[in-house]
């Protein structure tokens, strides 16, 4: 089995490391106790690029020693420092953009004087998740490999990110072709001294998967994991308690399909209120889409899209404010209304004056009503921050408020919830103690193997039959 010497030793190598397996260690130790000069690290989201620092720190890496990065922000350095080079003009990439900027940063970094500041720079390069880079990121790192001695790190059976409309790597066609293979990561230790029995479970798991072999949750030796069969929708409900008995000071998550964006949420808000929390994606589009229906409204339509955003982070909002949403409907008064009155006079504000300080003030206030529980923390406490920032000039729409504070939370990394319900997209490289697969059978090789290694302690998994055949 490689070890972090050999890594730290290789010129262009890439080695697979399945989920669990000790791969950000291995980074960290290759570079605090083997590698020579100053090493810049890659990877695809601020989370691994915490997890990343917090495990050089811990080996007691001199800062000196690295540098940690995503590939997109390390790619909009070069290519924005040099535009005459890069030809980019975009200083804020949205989705499709980035399509520009990797070829864009290929060019800068392949110009010669420039090569020459990458390379007084940087002594080596590491690549993690290479799985998930597209064909315009592989080109980019092939591009720093000619130039630096190159590792890159990844799992072929975790790569499940869409990437709408930039084309994916094969590991055979992409990898294989242009690095030197390593002897694949063998242990699985985060189970170790947790439950190793599930760790050995999940290794057998996976060589299923790879040979296209069905999975039998019923043939699950004791301890490795409890597996309910889901045979009315109350089921899934009892599961979720279940998983919260488990996790009282310990963390828990409950994980859908990527696909299954509907049942997530109507999982946190109507079957488990209060239990769990979601998280969302950096870039938002119900955020955006809510910022953009409070900020470009005015009066009673302001106050109507602050109770539709509300909707889509606390449950009982429908039936607590379904009076004060017909009266701002008819346009009529409201001086009959008996009940939450203090939220409609918040709201009433909203509807005569512009400033978006009465919409954070009839946000807080919407906790205080009957039943009401916030299932998505994110969401909503993004959005209060935003408002707060644009009430203060800084930013020229709402919306524009909103990219800066996702865009800072991208940078600074996001807090977890101890409680959560998500899909496999958003949490894939994150480590819960005990998780719980929400109908597996709709899930895919890779969702599946991604979703069964998130929990160190315990793992359950509730499908429709115990007999799993995964799609590829």
């Amino acid at each position: 089995m490689t070890d972090a010497k050999q890594l730290a030793s290789a010129e262009r190598a890439a080695l697979i490391a399945p989920a669990g397996y000790g791969k950000t260690h291995m980074i960290a130790e290759a570079v605090a106790n083997h590698s020579k000069g100053k090493q810049l690290i890659l990877t695809h989201t601020h989370a691994g690029v915490d997890a990343l620092r917090k495990k050089l720190r811990l080996l007691g890496a001199s800062s000196s020693s690295f540098h940690v990065e995503t590939i997109a922000g390390w790619a909009l350095k070069y290519a924005a420092s040099y535009p005459m080079l890069s030809s980019l003009d975009i200083q804020k990439p949205r989705a499709q953009d980035w399509n520009l900027v990797y070829p864009a940063a290929r060019i800068v970094i392949a110009d010669t004087p420039v090569t020459s500041v990458v390379s007084r720079t940087y002594a080596g390069v590491y690549v993690d998740e290479y799985q998930d880079c597209t064909i315009d990121q592989h080109d980019l790192i092939l591009a720093l490999a000619d130039i630096l001695p190159c590792r890159i790190l990844g799992d072929p059976l975790q790569g499940i990110f869409d990437f709408k409309g930039m084309k994916p790597v094969n590991w055979v066609d992409h990898v294989d072709s242009n690095f030197e293979s390593l002897q694949e990561l063998e242990y699985p230790w985060r189970w170790k001294d947790k439950n190793v029995a599930l760790g050995e479970w999940l290794k057998e798991v996976r060589q299923k998967l790879l040979s296209r072999e069905p999975i039998d949750l019923a043939a699950t030796p004791s301890r490795s994991m409890d597996y309910y069969e889901l045979k009315t929708p109350e089921d899934q409900r009892k599961a979720g308690w279940k998983l919260v008995g488990r996790c009282k000071k310990e963390t828990g998550i409950v994980i859908f399909n990527r696909e299954q964006v509907n049942h997530c949420a109507k999982y946190v808000n109507v079957k488990s209120p209060g239990w769990f929390s979601c998280i969302e994606p950096i870039e938002s589009k119900l955020l955006d889409e809510s910022a953009k229906a409070i900020g470009s409204t005015t009066g009673n339509a302001r106050a109507l899209a602050v109770i539709k955003f509300a909707e889509k982070c606390m449950s009982q909002i429908k039936s607590n404010t379904k009076s004060i949403v017909a009266i701002l409907e008819s346009g009529r008064k409201g001086t009959n209304l008996r009940k939450n009155v203090e939220q409609f006079s918040f709201l009433q504000r909203i509807t005569s004056d512009q400033s978006v300080n009465h919409v954070v003030d009839a946000l807080i206030s919407f906790r205080r009503m009957d039943g009401v529980r916030i299932f998505n923390y994110e969401l909503y406490g993004e959005m209060i921050r935003a408002l707060r920032e644009f009430s203060s000039g800084s930013y020229d729409s709402l919306a524009d408020a909103v990219w800066h504070v996702r865009n800072r939370t991208r940078i600074l990394g996001r807090t977890i919830p101890r409680k959560t319900a998500s899909r496999t997209v958003l949490i894939k490289g994150l480590e819960f103690e005990h998780a719980l697969v929400m109908n597996a059978e709709n899930f895919d090789a890779r969702n599946l193997y991604v979703a069964l290694t998130r929990g160190a302690l315990s793992l359950m998994v509730v499908s429709r039959s115990p007999v799993l055949r995964p799609a590829y």
